[in-house]
């Protein structure tokens, strides 16, 4: 077969969590719901991202929002 015609292949080797990832993991395996400023505690510029990293990696992680007197609060949560 050609090399433009080779079908490629990715596969994601497991591999352990990166300091950001655990911490974030961590904090929310800790209880049912994560506020935003808690995760924000966590002094992580992109927590957004390492939240996208988790879900790919197979977590299932739900953030859900809400407005309180025109003020948008989220909240995490890992799903079991």
């Amino acid at each position: 077969m050609s090399a433009p015609t080779q079908l490629l292949l990715q596969v994601q080797e497991p591999r352990e969590l990166t300091v950001q990832q655990r911490r974030v993991l961590t904090l929310l395996q800790s209880k049912p719901v994560i506020e935003l400023p808690e995760m924000l505690d966590l002094h992580i510029a992109s927590y957004t991202r390492r939240i996208s990293d988790l879900r790919v990696l197979g977590y299932d992680i739900r953030c859900e929002t809400s407005r309180v007197n025109g003020v948008t609060h989220s909240k995490y949560r890992l799903v079991r």
